[in-house]
């Protein structure tokens, strides 16, 4: 099965939006609509080319990262509605249903498996199998990260089931950098998530009549 979305190609910015301010998602949704702009989503990142990696990975060390992508976690089960450009007045908002299991902390060649991989593939919207995606992601967080898958558990569901995706570095307890993780985060609450964003220049897509 095909679990691209085939979203619009476009041009992410090279420097952080706004001069590097911080904003949770509702904010930054509003801020790219008035600019004209869409909010940077995971498959931006995730096709980001060469000449602007250097500058996302600067951006982790202001803090976190967020996309326009929301969960909407099901209270009774794993599946899981997933939403790219949230809110746009400049490109369509797409969403699918899908099973997003729960992972603690998990790492990504763990999770690139089964549903996981499906979870992955619309998530980044890419056909890459299992040991494309995790080279790509290597090249994008920087081959020293550990990267980590992060979604709630099913009590944290039930309790807060909208989420926001963020990218964030992070760290384990026995490492000797502060910042040996690189975190694919879907469990940070929608209203609590603050931190940095990108705009991404596309042509806009006509509404269907």
């Amino acid at each position: 099965m095909d679990y691209r979305l085939r979203l619009p190609k476009g041009i992410i910015d090279p420097t952080p939006a706004d001069n590097g301010a911080g904003k949770t998602q509702r904010e930054w949704i509003d801020f790219f609509n008035a600019r004209g702009q869409a909010m940077m989503s995971p498959p931006d990142f995730y096709k980001a080319p060469d000449s602007v990696l250097l500058s996302l990975r600067e951006d982790f060390n202001d803090g976190c990262l967020v996309t326009s992508t929301k969960m909407f976690y099901n209270s009774n089960g794993l599946g899981t509605r997933i939403v790219h450009n949230l809110g746009s007045k400049v490109v369509e908002p797409i969403e699918r249903t899908l099973v997003v299991p729960v992972y603690i902390d998990e790492s990504v060649e763990n999770v690139a498996k089964g549903e996981g991989l499906k979870y992955l593939q619309f998530l980044f919207d890419t056909e890459d199998d299992t040991s494309k995606l995790i080279d790509n992601w290597k090249k994008i967080a920087d081959i020293l990260k550990d990267i980590r898958i992060l979604t709630p558990d099913e009590s944290s569901r039930i309790d807060y089931s909208e989420k926001v995706i963020i990218f964030r570095f992070g760290y384990s307890l026995e490492a000797s950098s502060c910042n040996d993780r690189f975190y694919v985060d879907g469990s940070s609450c929608f209203n609590d998530s603050y931190g940095l964003s990108r705009g991404v220049s596309v042509k806009p897509v006509r509404k269907r009549n």
